[in-house]
């Protein structure tokens, strides 16, 4: 029974087909071979469309991308022409709809469509209008797409320099951090008052918002994260919510700051600063500094080293500094330095030379040193570090800078993307 059954919808259906066919084709004898030609290029425009859509959307993508980013560049390098051109584009939409609403108007204008119809150039200027209105409508798309994306990868690359800079102050912090935490050399209290500082770096780096008091410095963060962290960092002792929103004394501050830049010193006949060197020369710089304010400071430390680098790289800079801390320590444990004392407006100089350079064996100035400087292939490197007393609080000045090509004097330093960050 069901056998008969399906074989009965099968005979159906292929007598419904062969009637459909039999018209197809008495449709198509009464058609001309024109009208033939037409209907079967259109059949087989439809299906190469379906069959190449994908190819066709790559197509018409990159030839929007292309014209949108065309007009887009134009528009950034002529002002002028580019506000016309803006005030164009955004007439277009609203004419756009105009357009549209007199093509709906015109079937309640039976004699102004035969008008049409029956006159060649009211037809060709009619459709003119229509084809350019979409073609304009296509620009404007792609060029609003283009400006859109445009403006979004602006964003996306702002947002990722602003991460990675942040990623870096915060490393360069937890570094200071593990240093000041592990650094026994250093009296008790200024170890804490060092961690401390740190400490409030770490939550204004990872907390949003930010009191501005604590962002000021005039506040301490609250006294349960502060004793978490001192908890987490392996420290005994903790802060009380008094200590914790302590405000920063009245007392005015007096300063040691880096002046200028670092200095070459090349051989010259007066024997003054600022020459370039020559093959033969020990390689160093001069690191002046000045103590500025109204009360004299107490110079405890001077440390400063001149690094040849291949590249700019964060992770060169961050090897730099790992070294750097180490040298300072172990400096601390080997020479104990006397302090000396700076008054307002004095100033003096330390020369940085490469840190494995000994007094008897210093690094010598090669001409292919010199061309890898010129070039870029070597980067030179300054870091120096000053801590300070003014009155009863230890403070430090810091500085990393590398030197740009052509590496000529003065020279063209910028500063480094850690050590920058001074107390």
């Amino acid at each position: 029974m069901d056998f008969r059954r399906i074989q009965g919808l099968l005979s159906g259906t292929t007598g419904l087909i062969r009637r459909r066919l039999r018209n197809a084709q008495v449709w198509l004898a009464l058609r001309s071979t024109r009208q033939k030609a037409v209907i079967l290029s259109l059949a087989a425009a439809t299906l190469a469309s379906f069959l190449l859509r994908r190819a066709l959307e790559d197509i018409w993508s990159g030839h929007t991308t292309y014209i949108g980013t065309f007009f887009l560049n134009f528009s950034q390098n002529h002002l002028q022409l580019s506000r016309l051109l803006h005030v164009c584009l955004n007439v277009v939409p609203d004419v756009e709809f105009l357009v549209l609403a007199l093509a709906g108007l015109a079937y309640l204008m039976p004699a102004l469509i035969s008008r049409i119809e029956g006159n060649r150039a009211l037809r060709r200027v009619v459709t003119a209008t229509f084809v350019v209105f979409a073609l304009l409508t296509v620009l404007v798309n792609a060029i609003n797409r283009e400006e859109e994306d445009h403006t979004k990868d602006d964003l996306n690359r702002t947002i990722k320099t602003q991460t990675r800079k942040l990623d870096e102050v915060s490393s360069s912090n937890s570094q200071l951090l593990r240093y000041f935490v592990s650094n026994k050399g250093l009296s008790e209290a200024e170890r804490r008052e060092n961690i401390e500082k740190s400490l409030r770096n770490e939550y204004i780096l990872s907390h949003d918002p930010i009191d501005p008091e604590i962002l000021a410095g005039a506040q301490m963060p609250p006294e349960a994260w502060m004793n978490r962290r001192l908890h987490e960092l392996g420290e005994s002792w903790t802060v009380s919510d008094d200590k914790s929103r302590r405000m920063i004394p009245t007392r005015p501050r007096s300063y040691v700051t880096f002046e200028d830049i670092p200095r070459f010193t090349g051989p010259n006949p007066g024997n003054s600063e600022g020459f370039q060197f020559q093959p033969g020369n020990v390689i160093c710089f001069n690191v002046h500094y000045r103590a500025s304010g109204p009360n004299p400071v107490e110079v405890n430390e001077i440390a400063t080293v001149l690094y040849l680098e291949p590249n700019t790289d964060t992770d060169t800079q961050n090897g730099m500094l790992t070294d750097f801390t180490g040298y300072i320590e172990k400096e601390r444990k080997e020479v104990k330095l006397a302090s000396t004392t700076m008054s307002p407006g004095d100033s003096h100089f330390v020369t940085a030379f490469e840190p494995a350079a000994s007094p008897m064996q210093k690094v010598i100035v090669t001409q292919e040193l010199l061309d890898n400087l010129r070039i870029g292939s070597t980067v030179t490197f300054v870091m120096a570090e000053i801590t300070y007393r003014d009155g009863d609080v230890l403070h430090h000045e810091r500085e990393c800078l590398w030197l740009q090509t052509p590496a000529s004097p003065p020279g063209i330093w910028h500063q480094c993307d850690v050590f920058n960050r001074s107390d």
